[in-house]
């Protein structure tokens, strides 16, 4: 038996790990305390909810303080992505955070996936993202404010920009993952991660949404125009439309 929806309410600040791993997601001892992993493999009767993603939550609108993400949403499709990120907002409060990570695929060590369409690395990843990509995906999912954080651009160049860590760690970092120490290929820039905080509305959510879901990949009517020296993403509203297949997240400027 893991924690019920209705238990999970009495949280105070509630704050989930969608598709948190169950050794660590939702532990007070792990590196997300007092976080509750909602994910289909938890078992933790205390910090874990049972749920297949993507699925509705079983939560009225506006409940959630802040919700985070890492390394799970490449493992569904666009669509299911633009579905999660979408409930995601729902439940998030006003002015609520949500921070992902994912990998990504403007590392050099990973312009070969974003060269074939598809993770080389990992057969288990449906989906591959750029900075672009899974910024047009937040936006269709509800989000008015996109900041970058760590990302990858076109020409190899990496941009970092300070992170409040404690609103939502992330072991995928140059700041915390250790392959970074052992001197590896790019050093400590070995193995980094797209993080990218989202945010909720603060006031009623304005319809900003153009999605069209095709085959399993999402078509979505908003590309990156700028990103600002502090990672806030400017947006234009020419169409785009995303390749069919396994893996579709290609950014396009």
């Amino acid at each position: 038996m893991t924690l019920s929806w209705e238990a999970a309410l009495e949280r105070s600040p509630l704050i989930i790990n969608v598709g948190g791993k169950r050794d660590h997601g939702g532990s007070r001892r792990g590196r997300w305390p007092d976080t509750i992993a909602v994910d289909l493999k938890g078992t933790d009767p205390i910090w874990n909810i049972r749920h297949r993603l993507p699925g509705r939550f079983d939560w009225p609108d506006g409940v959630v303080d802040r919700a985070l993400s890492e390394h799970f949403l490449e493992h569904l499709r666009i669509a299911e992505v633009l579905e999660v990120c979408r409930e995601v907002c729902r439940v998030l409060k006003p002015g609520g955070l949500f921070r992902l990570a994912v990998p990504d695929v403007f590392h050099p060590r990973k312009r070969p996936s974003f060269a074939a369409g598809y993770d080389l690395d990992d057969r288990h990843h449906q989906s591959i993202w750029t900075f672009q990509s899974m910024t047009q995906v937040l936006v269709a999912a509800g989000f008015p404010v996109v900041q970058l954080q760590h990302y990858w651009d076109e020409s190899g160049h990496f941009h970092m920009h300070p992170i409040d860590f404690l609103q939502g760690h992330v072991k995928r970092s140059p700041q915390f993952d250790r392959r970074n120490r052992e001197g590896r290929e790019y050093g400590e820039l070995w193995s980094t991660s797209l993080i990218i905080d989202a945010y909720k509305a603060s006031h009623e959510r304005v319809a900003i949404s153009h999605t069209e879901v095709r085959g399993g990949a999402a078509k979505i009517r908003w590309t990156v125009d700028r990103v600002s020296e502090s990672g806030l993403v400017r947006l234009s509203s020419r169409e785009t439309g995303e390749p069919s297949g396994r893996a579709v997240a290609r950014g396009s400027t």
